[in-house]
């Protein structure tokens, strides 16, 4: 036994063995559950401002809060909560402050109100210009007529036709099915037509520089 030593537990009085490199380490008890018992006699109790429990956190954390990290999370979570009232059902639900700063227009309390919501509350909507039939005049003819004078290539990101899953599509600039003028007509691939949907005023002006 030379590289080691017998000690006496702090706790218990118990002597026992210890290595020399857990001695130099600071080992001062024969066990655990003696080592736990000096550590409860040095703890703070405190009580949790969310769940108000009691709890115990030795003197380095005596700057703790809370009992547990669910607790600080419920904590931080209640006090950006604001309340509001669902378009679609009525029921009054809790929403986090940081989502106001994104202008919402609209409040739902899920997804299932969420789904339910009228077209009208859709950033796309258009006054249900959607429903309304194209004039006789719209054919295929004049579409194809378009995507020939753009070349076969989308006018935003200049995308071939020959490299796109289906052919180009032909968007109205100014969102009027009825204005069948070739200088309201352009080219864009179906990723770039999906864009046009929101910003409406800002597409306009951008796609009538490019016809």
């Amino acid at each position: 036994m030379k590289d080691g030593e017998t000690k006496s537990c702090l706790i218990s009085g118990k002597l026992f063995y210890a290595r020399l490199s857990l001695i130099k380490k600071g080992r001062k008890y024969c066990s655990n559950v003696c080592k736990g018992k000096a550590q409860a006699k040095n703890t703070i109790q405190k009580i949790c401002p969310n769940c108000e429990q009691i709890f115990y956190v030795s003197p380095c954390y005596n700057n703790r809060i809370y009992c547990s990290h669910k607790c600080k999370g419920e904590a931080k979570t209640k006090k950006g909560i604001t309340k509001r009232t669902c378009d679609v059902c009525g029921k009054l639900f809790d929403r986090i402050k940081s989502r106001d700063s994104r202008d919402y227009k609209h409040n739902y309390c899920s997804k299932k109100c969420y789904y339910k919501r009228p077209s009208s509350h859709n950033p796309r909507w258009n006054g249900g210009t959607s429903t309304l039939p194209y004039p006789f005049e719209w054919t295929e003819t004049l579409r194809e007529s378009i995507r020939q004078r753009d070349k076969y290539k989308c006018q935003l990101c200049g995308c071939p036709q020959q490299e796109c899953a289906n052919k180009l599509t032909v968007h109205h600039i100014d969102y009027h099915k009825y204005n069948l003028n070739p200088t309201n007509l352009i080219s864009l691939c179906k990723s770039c037509h999906s864009k046009t949907g929101v910003k409406r005023e800002f597409w306009k002006g951008a796609l009538a520089h490019s016809v």
